[in-house]
């Protein structure tokens, strides 16, 4: 079978799953009667999805928590598709970003293939044994791409952003195929742009806002009817401030001699969505070019099997 896993640094995603990166761990098992997430049981530890995001991680094969993610994806695959069998051969989709990719995407794939040779576990206290048949890194926000069939095709030069959790990575793709050359990491995410906000309002307003609630804040333009004195010095700030991170974004693209004025920008990934109004201003202050949004946050592991698949019919056919 084969599984997309987007190894966010924020959210894991498949083409149809999606939960946060986090891991909570418990020596004994921790379903009850009125507490029933989907577990893991694994080498003597107990694991569900937790409720606090793991720390930004860069070299995910060196974190035993993104192999046990990547197991709590796989058995919530087997799940959704309704399969009853207990052993499984896998064939592993993943990604890095562009940065990352040229240094980090053989550790990856031996990493997985050895941790993945045969692994038994409990899933929801059913036993299940899964071997990775091959594991294929794909460069995360290139496959997403192919989520949109003729995109390359109207668009020859396009700047493909992908804003996550903890980094902005770009790749320019010229006639459809990715510039090497011009593609890079920026730890610019949207996670130090919530800390960085929040600790500004908790100084000035003594409110804490969590991450959920600044995403409603930019969506929604609302606070709670008893903060209404401060509400609009709270949105004022978000804008400026958001503005102010993005701006620190696009100006490493000039400072790289990057004329975003002259591609097609094509912005993917769960933050880029959150940032989309200022984004959209960007483009009306004369910083970007054209620019188009792929709106599914499952984008990067959909275009992976999409690829994958291709490149499989392909060679099945020679």
């Amino acid at each position: 079978m084969i599984v997309s896993v987007d190894l966010g640094n924020k959210n894991i995603k498949t083409p149809e799953l999606l939960f946060l990166t986090g891991l909570d761990s418990y020596d004994s098992n921790p379903s009850t009667t009125f507490f029933r997430n989907d577990c893991i049981q694994y080498e003597g530890k107990y694991y569900t999805v937790g409720s606090h995001r793991i720390e930004y991680t860069r070299y995910k094969h060196t974190d035993d928590r993104f192999f046990i993610l990547t197991l709590m994806a796989i058995a919530k695959e087997i799940k959704r598709r309704g399969l009853k069998g207990d052993n499984y051969e896998v064939e592993l989709l993943l990604s890095l970003p562009p940065a990352h990719y040229r240094t980090q995407h053989e550790n990856l794939k031996n990493y997985m293939m050895m941790k993945g040779q045969h692994v038994n576990f409990m899933f929801n206290d059913n036993p299940m044994s899964v071997t990775f048949k091959d594991v294929i890194v794909f460069i995360q926000g290139h496959a997403a791409l192919y989520t949109r069939s003729n995109l390359t095709k109207e668009e020859p030069l396009i700047m493909l952003h992908d804003i996550g959790g903890f980094t902005w990575d770009y790749l320019s793709v010229r006639n459809g195929n990715p510039e090497k050359d011009i593609m890079d990491t920026r730890e610019l995410g949207i996670i130090p742009f919530y800390n960085e906000f929040s600790n500004y309002i908790v100084s000035e307003y003594d409110l804490h806002l969590r991450e959920d609630d600044i995403d409603n804040l930019i969506k929604n333009r609302t606070l709670p009817s008893n903060l209404a004195a401060i509400q609009t010095k709270v949105l004022d700030t978000l804008d400026t401030m958001a503005l102010q991170y993005l701006k620190r974004g696009i100006k490493t693209f000039i400072e790289d001699k990057i004329d975003l004025k002259m591609y097609t920008s094509v912005f993917v990934g769960g933050a880029s969505l959150i940032f989309k109004p200022y984004i959209l201003q960007l483009q009306e202050e004369g910083l970007l070019g054209k620019v188009i949004f792929i709106e599914d946050v499952h984008a990067n592991a959909k275009g992976a099997q999409i690829l994958y698949k291709s490149a499989k019919s392909i060679m099945n056919k020679q």
